[in-house]
């Protein structure tokens, strides 16, 4: 009886610290997966953050891409305008030259016939 008695009491013993040890894995499993559902809550709420700063970006990104466009064609219109400027300048600087020379010859033939009237007798002076 003596035996059975201190199978029972080391039985109750062993339960007891059984017990004990599952409350204390319990707590620990417990207090471990409140820290990890508030950290993945704190994480989704990053991530939320991060989408809608991501989808700003891609907004301002596609604004800028759009001006970039709109400077792009407007640049090449300059270009060309200015490309077409040049060229009209060009040709208009050329017809000066060539109008400048022709009024030189002008005024040279002038001046010869000047000369020719004045030299002879009876010319005017």
């Amino acid at each position: 009886l003596d035996l059975l008695g201190d199978m029972l009491d080391k039985a109750e013993t062993q339960k007891a610290e059984a017990d004990k040890a599952e409350m204390t894995s319990r707590f620990e499993y417990e207090k471990l997966k409140q820290s990890l559902t508030g950290q993945i809550a704190f994480d989704n709420k990053q991530l939320d953050g991060a989408r809608k700063g991501l989808a700003t970006q891609q907004e301002v990104k596609a604004t800028a891409e759009g001006d970039l466009q709109g400077t792009q064609k407007e640049l090449a219109a300059d270009i060309k305008y200015d490309s077409e400027t040049h060229d009209e300048c060009e040709e208009k600087a050329e017809e000066w030259n060539t109008s400048m020379h022709e009024r030189a010859q002008e005024i040279e033939a002038l001046d010869t016939a000047t000369k020719i009237i004045k030299e002879k007798p009876g010319g005017a002076e």
